[in-house]
């Protein structure tokens, strides 16, 4: 049996399918395109979060934003109410065709063969669905998954980067679950709920404004069938108050005389006894094994070795945090949790006084690293955990940032609140810069010229 870690672990909140979908997506780009650079989102996720799982969907979401997944979650979500259009239309078009064989044009209504126009078809639907659940459990639906995938392919909308890696991660953590079946069987039971009542409105403001003629017809069954098929079907109906035709009316009824009420009574309670209350128990069998399987999305393989070596890294990174808690490196800034701000010189000339002049230091205070990177990882682990309101980075204007300034700025974005940019040397930010901080997706950043600004900014609210 597989170890599973949750991320129910230390009392953060349970992960939902959202997450699993999109901890599978960004797993298979790994997987298919290499590993990602996930130092940053590494060390946020576990500096913010408790518990393996719930660490791998931090880790995952920061890793989506950056390429594209999250873009490709709202697009589906764009196309939402597209999909309800389609499924409303869907119900009309089911119930039109049902009503339509059921009343004809004549206005002469074979009740048994109306009562199985209406029921024949959902209720095959209904019983081909639980005989799938009762023998491939809650996996049931795979057929028809790989048929949608197969579609989904094929169409020009989902030819985009991680659309099909996004879809099958979502149908993979349903399985996994052992929710596909119960998804799929509730999307069929809401089509056909709003079917029956489209058809029972349908029947009932047909019944009350034009005149119909219910019998029955046949060649080679005798009259004591229906009697006997009217009167089981009609037992039920009878027991909610229904009127049912009784046994002399079925008989009379091969020549049709006397009140039709009792007959259409009879083929409106059928239609919602037999075919709109199942489609509601259901239904609301579907939405309680989903809250109580829900749970399933909150836990990860850790025999996966992809989750494997995922689970090692935080684990590293716990033992390292917990180190420099208890004894900080010599030539480190000693950073007090909850700090309102700190200050960072990143590959500064040595040459340069330290801290700056006119500067004053907060109560994180000032420390200046080269920017290897080993200092620049220590630096944000140790930002990671303060978790300061306030971040200054100060940098030189007339420097050449690179990946390794991008991956740091990042990192202390994420890990305070509120991050500036200082560039020592020039009074207004250089074009370089600014071109680079906005293609690097730091446009977010304040910019500020000099000293009294830096005083100024560290001394405003976080936010302001």
């Amino acid at each position: 049996m597989h170890r599973l870690a949750s991320a129910g672990d230390g009392g953060t909140p349970p992960l939902g399918w959202l997450d699993a979908t999109v901890i599978g997506t960004v797993r298979a780009i790994e997987l298919a395109d290499g590993p990602l650079d996930d130092d940053e989102a590494v060390r946020t996720a576990a500096a913010t979060r408790r518990g393996h799982a719930a660490r791998a969907a931090a880790r995952a979401w920061r890793l989506a934003e950056r390429v594209g997944v999250v873009d490709e979650v709202e697009r589906w979500r764009s196309m939402l109410p597209w999909l309800m259009v389609g499924m409303a239309l869907l119900i009309g078009l089911v119930s039109y065709e049902i009503l339509a064989a059921v009343t004809g044009e004549d206005r002469h209504i074979n009740a048994l063969g109306a009562l199985a126009a209406v029921l024949t078809l959902p209720t095959l639907s209904l019983l081909l669905w639980g005989l799938g659940l009762a023998l491939g459990g809650g996996r049931t639906g795979g057929g028809i998954v790989r048929g949608a995938l197969g579609l989904a392919a094929r169409l020009p909308g989902w030819r985009t980067p991680h659309s099909l890696r996004l879809l099958r991660a979502g149908v993979q953590s349903l399985q996994q679950a052992r929710l596909a079946g119960w998804v799929l069987g509730g999307a069929n039971h809401l089509v056909w709920i709003g079917a029956f009542a489209c058809i029972l409105v349908g029947l009932l403001v047909a019944f009350s404004f034009r005149a119909y003629t219910l019998s029955w017809e046949t060649t080679i069954l005798s009259p004591a069938f229906f009697a006997d098929a009217i009167a089981a079907t009609g037992w039920l109906p009878r027991q909610l108050g229904f009127p049912v035709p009784d046994t002399a009316s079925v008989l009379a009824a091969s020549a049709p005389v006397g009140d039709q009420r009792p007959w259409a009574w009879w083929l409106i309670g059928c239609t919602l006894v037999y075919g709109l209350v199942p489609r509601l128990l259901a239904m609301a069998w579907c939405g309680v094994l989903w809250r109580r399987r829900r749970g399933a999305f909150a836990a990860i393989d850790a025999h996966d070795p992809y989750f494997g070596a995922l689970i090692d890294r935080f684990v590293a990174w716990d033992r390292t945090a917990g180190g420099q808690a208890t004894a900080p490196q010599r030539g480190a800034a000693e950073v007090v949790p909850r700090l309102i701000a700190t200050i960072v010189g990143f590959e500064l000339d040595e040459q340069e006084a330290w801290p700056p002049a006119g500067l004053l230091l907060p109560d994180g205070g000032a420390t200046r690293i080269a920017g290897t990177a080993a200092e620049r990882r220590q630096t944000l682990d140790r930002l990671a955990q303060a978790r300061p309101r306030r971040v200054l980075i100060v940098c030189n204007a007339l420097a050449t940032p690179d990946r390794g300034t991008a991956r740091f700025l990042q990192g202390a974005c994420a890990a305070a609140q509120d991050a500036a940019l200082w560039l020592q040397g020039e009074e207004e930010s250089p074009p370089l810069w600014r071109d680079w901080l906005a293609a690097n997706r730091l446009e977010g950043m304040s910019l500020l010229p000099d000293a009294a600004a830096a005083n100024a900014w560290l001394e405003e609210p976080a936010g302001g």
